[in-house]
């Protein structure tokens, strides 16, 4: 599982790191007061998972699963693909997401866990999708036209040859997701920005 920090852009993040210089031993145990009071607030009860809930990030665990497979290719020349392994299982990823999900509600002090929270479990879910392929394929499921993706020709069409080989997205032009795997991601019902990431 991984959760993508956008990095900083400005010189004021690298000043802000020069003046903390020497102060490290008390920002740390300041850290581990406040990380500490906030677990400690959490509660003894684990927040409730509704089975909807636990539908829809199974349902984003096993496209997850699929999206993030390594496909093998050759070292040399036009580097064709050469295997495509097995999936992983989703189980491991659909108990992280859930443990991550419930983790957050605990956290809130909540008997249950909200949208907001299924929602910042579904960030980090299509945060550990490689991120070259992860940005082929959220324009794709989006709509967007390859222009968009905004990363070199060879490697958009070479994240796009292994989408195909996994059975993730069709060979069209337009390509879209499989019918199958549209499923999965309308069964999860994921919103990025305020907006659907599989528009109906």
């Amino acid at each position: 599982m991984q959760l993508r920090w956008h990095r900083p852009d400005s010189p004021e993040a690298g000043q802000r790191a020069i003046q903390q210089q020497g102060s490290e031993d008390v920002i740390r145990r300041e850290l581990r007061t406040t990380i500490g009071n906030l677990f400690g607030g959490s509660g003894d009860s684990t927040p409730k998972l509704s089975s909807r809930a636990e539908r829809r990030l199974a349902s984003l665990a096993e496209l997850v699963a699929i999206a993030r497979t390594h496909v093998i290719r050759g070292n040399y020349g036009s580097r064709e693909i050469e295997y495509v392994p097995e999936a992983e299982a989703n189980t491991r990823i659909s108990k992280g997401l859930a443990a991550i999900a419930k983790g957050i509600a605990a956290l809130s002090g909540k008997k249950s866990v909200t949208e907001q929270d299924l929602q910042d479990a579904f960030r980090v879910a299509l945060d550990s999708i490689q991120d070259t392929r992860r940005k082929v394929l959220l324009p794709i499921v989006q709509g967007r036209a390859l222009d968009t993706f905004g990363l070199p020709r060879t490697v958009a069409i070479r994240e796009i040859e292994e989408l195909q080989a996994l059975g993730l997205i069709t060979g069209d032009r337009p390509c879209r997701l499989t019918d199958a795997k549209a499923e999965l991601l309308e069964a999860a019902d994921i919103v990025v920005d305020g907006v659907p990431l599989l528009k109906s």
